[in-house]
């Protein structure tokens, strides 16, 4: 293989082809999706990090989550679209990463994801170190495997 070319003359992919979902008759849509965080770290896996992808998948509104499974360092989820036409799930998956790392920013200098100025369950929550986000999960909460299985009536 040279410059990303095999022997035979065809391109070679790095990762599989994800054509855009189609609305067929009585067929449903459900995408597998991966959520990873860039550089990779395992600091996923907590109750805050949990919450904060709870409330930014309600933000997210035109994909529904079901079954998720939050790791260390990646999150898997299905989804189905929640409205048609549905956008793209790279352009969905990254707004959803945005909201989650508001929501982080937002607990660990203290206040609340919607500005009330309270960690939500009414204990101070303590700044982060200049190491930023990912130095201060692991401290702020114990880490632990966290999969959920939420309201059915979304999907």
């Amino acid at each position: 293989m040279r410059n990303g070319i095999v022997n035979n003359g065809l391109p070679q992919r790095k990762r599989p082809v994800h054509p855009p979902p189609l609305e067929r008759h009585n067929e449903p849509v459900i995408l597998f999706v991966t959520l990873a965080t860039r550089p990779r770290g395992a600091f996923l896996a907590n109750a805050v990090v949990r919450t904060a992808f709870i409330d930014a998948c309600a933000d997210a509104d035109t994909w529904s989550v079901g079954r998720y499974v939050i790791m260390p360092d990646h999150i898997h989820l299905f989804c189905a679209p929640a409205k048609w036409p549905a956008p793209g799930i790279k352009r969905w998956s990254g707004y959803v990463k945005e909201r989650i790392t508001k929501r982080l920013k937002a607990i660990l200098a203290g206040g609340s994801p919607v500005g009330d100025g309270s960690a939500g369950d009414g204990s101070a929550q303590p700044r982060p170190p200049s190491g930023g986000i990912r130095d201060a999960l692991p401290g702020l909460m114990e880490g632990e495997p966290v999969a959920s299985r939420p309201d059915p009536s979304r999907l």
